[in-house]
């Protein structure tokens, strides 16, 4: 995974409201498809695994916060 685009896809989706618009409130598969196709739209190279390992990364590190 690159890290680099990852980062900067989330510093992007943080600063964009109408991208977290767009994001929110979509199912599974459609919210990874979409993250994937935001993503190239603003230059970032992702695929649909590298936006679901991070997205199990982040879930797991909230549980470890909160357990």
């Amino acid at each position: 995974m690159s890290e680099e685009a990852l980062e900067g896809f989330r510093a992007a989706v943080l600063a964009d409201t109408g991208l977290q618009r767009r994001l929110r409130g979509l199912g599974r598969d459609e919210f990874l498809r979409q993250a994937v196709a935001a993503a190239a739209e603003l230059g970032h190279d992702l695929s649909v695994e590298e936006v679901e390992a991070a997205l199990r990364g982040a879930r797991s590190e909230w549980l470890e916060r909160w357990i």
